[in-house]
């Protein structure tokens, strides 16, 4: 009996209107050194341009083994689930129609997990950002049990996302892990929910992907209330946790989270106003974001090695948020920050 070979990795792409970036990435694919046991899945979610007549066209001028499923726009955690629901390989890699795998990049992942058998494998990325430099995201060489992992990523001192961050798929797949559909923060959430059945994890020094930031997507153009969904989505996760009955030190950090998810939206939304002190603004920001600040919060979460300057910030913005801001937009917004 002839028995096909599974692929190791199957790398889930959504694309909308990605004519003009898919081939750069599926070229990043194809360079790498596990490419003949890669499987793409390429999502077409309803694109009105020629996405899949470019894919196709790469298709016939590479081996790389490629599926691609249309449908229609759906968003992009609708494109992930179906992707996921696809796949064959041992590993999921998820990443965006216009990023950008480094060489050696599986390479690298693969090592570590055969090396070390984690459920997860993440390492150091780029963002890219329009017209301005290259902002390198370093990760270090160090292995994390559970706990380890749940502590750091919600304290946001590790970076396990999209991109960089390769899973064993049966834990997915085991346990029905999916992308909701937030507008904003469904990544994180994703990767939170994810936590709750990952036993280990390792981090690499190696860089793994660039990620472009492309100006007018929702955490980038003006201020929208489609940016709540960060703040909501973490609230919809603590809900997860305590009706999986998650040990509440794990949960606590959760806190840390939050209150950044809420300063980003309150420094965010005041920045899109031309009179962010304004009645209005202040108005909306007392009832639509500083409302869903923690209560009750352990301030001990808040120390550590790691990011100590960083978590001394998210202490201040917790204690005193009006006047993190006020000196927020008196100090540092004149300097152009």
């Amino acid at each position: 009996m002839n028995m096909k070979k599974m692929p190791l990795i199957s790398i889930i792409i959504p694309a909308y209107n990605a004519e003009g970036s898919i081939e750069n990435t599926l070229s990043s694919i194809q360079i790498q050194s596990y490419a003949k046991d890669i499987e793409v899945i390429i999502i077409d979610d309803g694109s009105s341009d020629n996405t899949v007549f470019v894919v196709n066209d790469f298709m016939r001028s590479n081996n790389l083994k490629i599926k691609i499923f249309s449908q229609m726009n759906a968003g992009e955690g609708n494109a992930r689930n179906k992707g996921i629901e696809l796949s064959n390989g041992k590993y999921l890699l998820f990443l965006d129609s216009d990023d950008i795998l480094i060489a050696g990049a599986l390479k690298n992942l693969i090592y570590t997990s055969i090396k070390f058998d984690t459920d997860i494998i993440f390492g150091s990325y780029k963002k890219i950002f329009t017209h301005k430099k290259e902002r390198n995201y370093f990760s270090g060489n160090a292995l994390y049990n559970q706990a380890e992992l749940i502590k750091y990523f919600f304290r946001r001192q590790i970076t396990i996302g999209i991109g960089n961050t390769i899973i064993k798929s049966e834990v997915v797949t085991k346990n029905r892990i999916k992308f909701f559909d937030f507008k904003a923060g469904a990544d994180n959430h994703f990767f939170r929910e994810l936590l709750k059945y990952i036993d280990s994890g390792a981090s690499i020094s190696s860089f793994i992907f660039g990620y472009n930031i492309t100006e007018g997507s929702v955490m980038t153009s003006r201020y929208n209330k489609s940016r709540l969904d960060s703040i909501y989505s973490v609230h919809d996760t603590k809900k997860s946790f305590l009706i999986s009955n998650v040990h509440v030190d794990k949960i606590r950090y959760l806190d840390i989270f939050l209150i950044n998810e809420v300063r980003g939206n309150a420094i965010d939304y005041l920045r899109s106003k031309n009179n962010p002190f304004s009645e209005g603004s202040i108005d909306f920001l007392k009832k639509h974001i500083l409302n869903n600040m923690p209560t009750n919060t352990n301030l001990l979460i808040f120390f550590g090695m790691k990011r100590f300057f960083w978590l001394l910030s998210q202490l201040f913005f917790y204690i005193s948020p009006k006047t993190f801001i006020f000196i927020y937009f008196n100090i540092y917004r004149r300097r152009g920050l």
